[in-house]
């Protein structure tokens, strides 16, 4: 799990502070105004749109989660007043059993999901799939069944739709060249940070410490799922498996 108490975020700081105290030292000051702006108007564009992306990845997420919380309360809604009550409690069971399933898969730390949860997942669309075709068989009028396939189909988007999430960042060509540009921006701005004398010491040290950290956030939350304290957390299993009728 990533956190801000990393390393880089105290060594990286440190180094630039004292590239800025040797030009302050030698009297090395070269005022770069006009390049500063135009490279750093650049590069922040491109990193305010690259951490804007992976923040959205995170809504996006809890949207999609969202609609599978709704889809599957709809869809017990309809089964617990027209399927046979014999066969009630399996359906039941298999939607409580499906949000589990879906965060095991979910927040593995690998992109790439295990076959074999995948193939659990894959047995219980079939097995509702298979229930919506028995309620049509008891006598369901073909618009209600058309809605149980609408929210059927909406749970399998939705379910695809957080996979796709998880498997795709943005591209990591994209998020070195931002490391990469605006660290090297600051060791590069240190002759103007050194025209300010030991205040300039301190906020080149204050700069490049909160560029890293701006960094280091946008890699925390490129990964919606996980462990860490702003991942998507499942407490709200518990809560829905509550809401489906026993």
């Amino acid at each position: 799990m990533q956190t801000l108490i990393q390393p880089k975020l105290l060594l990286i700081p440190l180094c630039s502070g004292l590239l800025t105290w040797y030009c302050h030292h030698i009297d090395y000051v070269l005022q770069m105004r006009v390049l500063a702006q135009v490279a750093f108007a650049g590069i922040f564009f491109t990193f305010a749109i690259t951490i804007g992306t992976a923040n959205r990845r995170r809504f996006e997420a809890l949207d999609e989660i969202a609609a599978l919380k709704s889809h599957i309360l709809s869809l017990s809604g309809v089964f617990a007043h027209q399927h046979p009550k014999e066969r009630l409690p399996l359906v039941m069971d298999a939607f409580r059993t499906f949000f589990p399933i879906a965060r095991s898969v979910l927040i593995r730390e690998e992109r790439k999901v295990d076959g074999e949860d995948l193939r659990q997942i894959d047995d219980f669309f079939a097995f509702l799939l298979g229930e919506i075709f028995k309620i049509r068989q008891d006598g369901l009028s073909p618009p209600e069944i058309a809605r149980l396939l609408h929210w059927y189909q909406g749970m399998q988007y939705s379910f695809e739709r957080l996979l796709s999430i998880k498997e795709h960042y943005t591209p990591v060509i994209l998020r070195y060249y931002i490391q990469t540009a605006l660290i090297t921006a600051i060791f590069f701005l240190s002759p103007e940070f050194a025209g300010m004398g030991w205040l300039g010491v301190l906020a080149s040290v204050l700069a490049t410490g909160m560029i890293l950290a701006l960094l280091t956030i946008q890699d925390m939350i490129e990964a919606p799922f996980g462990t860490g304290m702003d991942n998507i957390h499942f407490a709200f299993i518990e809560r829905i498996q509550q809401r489906l009728i026993k």
